[in-house]
C-alpha cells in the first residue's frame, strides 16, 4: 500500500514514475502545494450546490484555504507546452469558473478571494485561471 517509489516499478511505469517525481520537485509544483498558513485542506473532495435550476456538481482535486481566501488547484494530464498553454487553460476556464462559483457558496468566500490553479502533470507547469 502506500505511495510507490521509484524503486516499485519497471519499464514504461518506471519512466512515469520518474516523470512524477521529477515534477513534484519543480518550484512552481512545490509552491501550488504548500500548505503554509492554510486554516484547511480539502482532498478530493466532492460538491453539489444548486446554481437557479441545475445542480452543479464535481470533484475539488485539492482547495486550501487561508483565514479569508482559498486556492483551488486542478491536476490536468494535458500535454502542453508554453505554446499550448492558452488554448488549454481556455478549454478548462468554464470548469474552473464554475468550481469558483460552488467553492463560493459552500465556503461563504466571495469569488474574488478564491484563486483558480490549474497544474498540468506532464509538464508540471501551474497556471493561474
Amino acid at each position: 500500500g502506500g505511495i510507490p517509489d521509484r524503486g516499485d516499478l519497471e519499464g514504461g511505469d518506471a519512466q512515469d514514475l520518474a516523470a512524477f517525481f521529477a515534477m513534484l520537485e519543480k518550484p512552481a509544483v512545490h509552491d501550488a502545494l504548500k500548505r503554509h498558513g492554510a486554516t484547511s485542506l480539502w482532498r478530493e473532495r466532492s460538491f453539489m450546490v444548486r446554481e437557479s435550476q441545475t445542480l452543479l456538481r464535481g470533484v475539488f482535486d485539492r482547495v486550501v484555504f487561508f483565514q479569508d481566501r482559498a486556492v483551488i488547484l486542478d491536476f490536468k494530464t494535458d500535454r502542453v507546452d508554453a505554446a499550448s498553454w492558452p488554448e488549454a487553460v481556455e478549454r478548462h476556464r468554464p470548469q474552473m469558473e464554475a468550481y469558483r462559483r460552488a467553492l463560493a457558496k459552500l465556503s461563504g468566500l466571495g469569488r474574488q478571494a478564491i484563486t483558480c490553479q490549474l497544474l498540468f502533470v506532464s509538464s508540471g507547469d501551474v497556471v493561474v485561471v
